[in-house]
């Protein structure tokens, strides 16, 4: 599906989830670089690396992803950008 665009799909069989597609970028690299166990998803033990978005992802059309603002970015739990500086 394209941003804003049409249901066409280049290789329906190729389709992933929005859940998926987060997966792999973020978790699915971490493990492949070995880091799995410190970085890759948000738990207990692990680098409170993360964005807040504008929007829930999940409670939107796929389509509109692309209108989704980072406001925030943090790194080892210490904001490093903040949309409103």
């Amino acid at each position: 599906m394209a941003p804003g665009g049409s249901e066409e799909t280049v290789n329906p069989a190729q389709r992933l989830t929005l859940r998926e597609a987060l997966i792999s970028f973020t978790r699915r690299p971490a493990e492949a670089m070995g880091l799995g166990e410190r970085v890759g998803s948000i738990e207990v033990g692990k680098s409170a690396d993360f964005l807040v978005l504008s929007q829930n992802l999940f409670d939107i059309d796929p389509r509109r992803i692309h209108e989704t603002n980072v406001l925030a970015t943090y790194l080892g739990g210490t904001r490093v950008y903040d949309a409103n500086s």
